[in-house]
């Protein structure tokens, strides 16, 4: 289960699965991911902020997401795509923030 903040402002718990990447988890939902490249780490569609005090437990962005991060309108220390960012059990409660600044 991950916690999601909506672009509208709402909390949602959404259980999740492994080996599937957030975003295309999450974009059904209509939180405010929208994914336009994907999942290729290529637009920023997908821009999420990950709580500052879980964000150690994910992989670190590879130099592409680092790349693409860098461009972003709002991106934060703590911003991610979600597109790259595949469920593993060790992120489970972890809360996202969408971007609100697209």
């Amino acid at each position: 289960m991950i916690v999601v903040h909506g672009r509208d402002g709402t909390r949602r718990e959404v259980d999740v699965s492994s080996q599937k990447s957030l975003m295309l988890q999450l974009r059904p939902l209509k939180v405010g991911i929208v994914g336009l490249c994907g999942g290729n780490a290529m637009c920023g569609t997908c821009h999420v902020k990950v709580r500052a005090d879980q964000f150690d437990v994910l992989e670190p962005a590879d130099e592409y997401e680092e790349e693409l991060l860098e461009t972003l309108p709002g991106r934060a220390p703590c911003s991610r795509l979600a597109c790259q960012l595949v469920y593993e059990p060790a992120m489970d409660g972890l809360e996202l923030t969408v971007n609100t600044r697209a």
